[in-house]
């Protein structure tokens, strides 16, 4: 049929993967009120596959398709409703969407229904409820149902904490290639939590993440390399993974790369840099960027001499709610270069 062609365009079964192809033959389905190829006309508009990405007319189709019955694509209005997509943002109207959806055994939407009794969206807060409907979805297979049902068996959320699930559950969301899951079983294993200590796992994990972008694992792995924990070491991997988490506005990274600027870590020394990724972070009120901004303008590194400003960013810094002491990792100290 058209929208198993259409299929095989998209994901190359068979066949040269073609995205241009492939919505051709979903448009051609889409008009014959086939509701899988409406779903996936839809999804080209919401992603750019194929086409120019395009939220209204995306929202359109899904509705176009959830009308016929198609769950997921009634999964997808919902969630265009929770972000304003295409639509105005609309928890209550999201919430019942994907609850029709979650009813008809929707993995995805039973997530989603799970995150909107954990957060109070559309509907009161609800731990009990909330891991009711992250138990179905993760039974269902999803990942991040799998995630969210470990954070609550992790932390305690609505239900007995219990370690040895929350690993069982990350185990299984990482192996689905869930990036927050991989850099939760890395984090555990860095640090020896609920699992036996164990490095070069963490790195493994780590790194998984870190290739899917994101941000908390490329500054992990940037330690990790910065500190030769499972990894023998090497600065140039660590100032290149700071580098791609700094990308993203991560504070502690931008702090992190300033160090490597200012000390030569992994890069040429250059005060100029070192100061502004320092200013960047301290933007995001990170106290320890703060104090190191003000040592440059103290002693006019990579900046003009400024006592008033020092002062100011070591007032910051004091008064900072964020500020924290230098946390230890194996037996070096995140300070120390």
């Amino acid at each position: 049929s058209q929208y198993s062609l259409g299929k095989c365009y998209e994901s190359g079964l068979g066949i040269e993967q073609d995205f241009n192809q492939a919505i051709k033959y979903y448009e051609e389905a889409y008009k014959q009120k086939h509701s899988r190829a409406m779903y996936a006309y839809g999804m080209c508009f919401y992603n750019g596959s194929g086409t120019t990405m395009d939220f209204n007319k995306a929202t359109k189709i899904f509705k176009e398709a959830a009308d016929l019955g198609n769950y997921d694509a009634m999964n997808c209005l919902g969630e265009c409703h929770a972000k304003g997509l295409g639509l105005y943002t609309d928890y209550i109207e999201a919430k019942k969407l994907f609850e029709t959806a979650a009813e008809h055994d929707n993995a995805r939407a039973q997530c989603n229904l799970g995150d909107c009794y954990f957060f109070g969206r559309g509907v009161q807060i609800d731990y009990g409820m909330a891991i009711m409907w992250y138990k179905a979805a993760a039974i269902n297979g999803d990942a991040q149902a799998q995630y969210s049902l470990g954070e609550c068996f992790e932390n305690g959320y609505g239900i007995e904490k219990n370690a040895d699930k929350a690993v069982i559950l990350y185990r299984k969301a990482a192996e689905q290639r869930n990036a927050r899951a991989q850099y939760k079983l890395g984090d555990f294993f860095c640090y020896g939590k609920n699992v036996r200590q164990d490095f070069e796992q963490a790195v493994r994990y780590f790194h998984a993440s870190a290739e899917q972008g994101y941000a908390e694992a490329q500054y992990a792995l940037g330690k990790c390399y910065m500190y030769g924990k499972g990894t023998g070491g090497n600065p140039f991997n660590a100032v290149e993974w700071f580098n791609y988490a700094a990308e993203q506005g991560h504070e502690k990274a931008m702090y992190r790369l300033g160090d490597c600027y200012f000390y030569g870590f992994g890069t040429s020394q250059n005060f100029a840099l070192a100061a502004q990724m320092y200013r960047k972070s301290a933007e995001k009120l990170y106290a320890p960027a703060e104090l190191a901004l003000a040592k440059c303008y103290e002693h006019g590194y990579g900046v003009e001499k400024n006592e008033t400003l020092a002062a100011q960013y070591r007032e910051h810094a004091k008064t900072d709610q964020h500020l924290s002491h230098s946390h230890s990792f194996g037996n070096c100290n995140y300070k120390n270069i």
